[in-house]
């Protein structure tokens, strides 16, 4: 029996998915072995938690006493997607396709990849060798051509590493978190939803894309990044202040009269032996008609530059160079978005709670790091949805996938040092901000969610 094993963190604790490769099937137990549940492909790997130890499951969620009565409830929230998604990211990655074809028959359907077959979306939390690079990935044979091509001749024992050493990187899963607990049954409420993500590099397809026919709008983020590999969220109430504004950057530029002829003369020089006649033709009526007026700059000029860039021109005539000053545009800017939260809890398991939300947020926004590696990797990033009765806020902005860029928490925002009898704290004040990946263009407004609604 050919089986393959996977250990993540659930709920700040290792759980370990241990997959059977012929047949699908599947255990999930915790640090100590005890099992947690288990699934198989007639169940279409959904798993079941009734053959799992009681006991095991509620200390794997930190339940106890009254709270025990959410154990279900918890196990669906918390457990059931990481670990589905764990075993589908091993069976996806390590059985053969002959194999994989008789487990979709056998009840996984097209959560199976099975190339030109299905159209699974694979996790990205599977650990294997290569990292996810977005919707192009290039076989192992040619990608490091790719990558010589696009990085022109960069080191590829370099580039390998860092590649390899994506594909190692601890895991992160948190679950679904929430704040305050007692809302989660109640759907009709208004909320925040953060869902970390992992970041997808462009990869060697990237460089090409960028320079391809329609290929930018391949390689953006809002494509590379999918809300369906989310290694957690996050859901949080409506914020009571909260703004969106955008912005793109415009400057002022300058172009002389010598300038705008130097331009002419340039182009009639590198077009046809006509369009270089006909430019000195152009220059020369135009000096011809202010002559005078360009001697004495001339003159003036070159005095300005031998006595060390005095305004001489100005000075002797009370003229100044025409600039023709225009504003320009110089390119979109990226939005920011900033939210502050008091969080109060109430009892044991929302304290809990809180502090999980806490960890999460920090723990996501943490640079990657592997033992005995070059290389830094890239934090996980964040989706931001505003849900209003289960969908889409109609009146509220959409955002595109964001960086979160600091996160601060007050212990003590009454001004005192005030805990419950088990030392949580009671109130919490957050503070965070976050960026988008990338622009917001006029096309996006014609596609997606943003096609109704408020849009960006």
């Amino acid at each position: 029996m050919a089986t393959k094993s996977s250990s993540l963190n659930v709920n700040g604790k290792k759980v370990t998915v241990e997959s059977n490769l012929n047949d699908g099937s599947y255990t999930v137990k915790d640090s100590q072995g005890r099992l947690i549940g288990s699934g198989s492909a007639s169940s279409g790997g959904n798993i079941n938690f009734s053959s799992g130890d009681s006991t095991a499951q509620k200390q794997l969620l930190g339940l106890s006493g009254s709270a025990s009565e959410n154990l279900n409830r918890d196990l669906e929230s918390k457990v059931k997607g990481p670990v589905e998604n764990e075993n589908l990211a091993i069976l996806n990655n390590n059985v053969q396709t002959a194999n994989k074809k008789s487990l979709k028959d056998a009840g996984y359907g097209n959560k199976i990849s099975i190339p030109g077959d299905t159209t699974a979306v694979q996790p990205t939390r599977d650990g294997t060798p290569t990292p996810p690079v977005g919707s192009t990935q290039q076989p192992a044979a040619t990608a490091a051509d790719a990558d010589t091509a696009a990085t022109g001749g960069a080191d590829q024992s370099l580039i390998q590493d860092a590649a390899s050493g994506a594909g190692q990187l601890a895991k992160l899963f948190f679950g679904d978190l929430r704040y305050p607990l007692e809302r989660q049954e109640t759907r009709d409420y208004d909320h925040v939803l953060f869902s970390a993500v992992e970041y997808v590099p462009a990869g060697a397809a990237g460089f090409a894309a960028i320079i391809s026919e329609g290929g930018a709008a391949t390689g953006r983020p809002s494509n590379r990044m999918k809300k369906e590999n989310r290694v957690g969220s996050i859901m949080l109430p409506m914020p009571r202040n909260y703004n969106d504004q955008n912005a793109v950057n415009w400057g002022p530029d300058q172009l002389n009269a010598l300038q705008a002829a130097g331009n002419t003369l340039i182009q009639g020089i590198l077009g046809s032996g006509d369009q270089a006649n006909q430019a000195v033709d152009n220059v020369r009526s135009a000096a011809g008609t202010n002559a005078g007026q360009l001697k004495d700059y001339l003159k003036t000029g070159a005095a300005s530059q031998i006595l060390g860039g005095a305004n001489i021109l100005t000075r002797t005539t009370g003229a100044v160079m025409n600039s023709n000053l225009e504003l320009l545009f110089t390119g979109p800017g990226l939005r920011t978005f900033n939210f502050t939260y008091r969080m109060t809890p109430r009892e044991p398991q929302e304290a809990s709670e809180c502090r999980n939300i806490i960890r999460s947020f920090k723990q996501s926004m943490a640079a990657r790091i592997r033992s005995a590696s070059l290389f830094m990797y890239t934090p996980h990033v964040f989706f931001i949805d505003f849900i209003h009765k289960g969908q889409p806020h109609p009146f509220f902005n959409r955002i595109k996938p964001c960086a979160l860029l600091n996160f601060s928490v007050n212990y003590t925002p009454d001004g005192a040092y005030m805990t419950y009898k088990d030392g949580s704290p009671i109130a919490y004040e957050l503070r965070f901000g976050f960026q988008e990946l990338e622009p917001i263009y006029d096309v996006d407004y014609e596609e997606g969610d943003a096609v109704s609604g408020m849009g960006f």
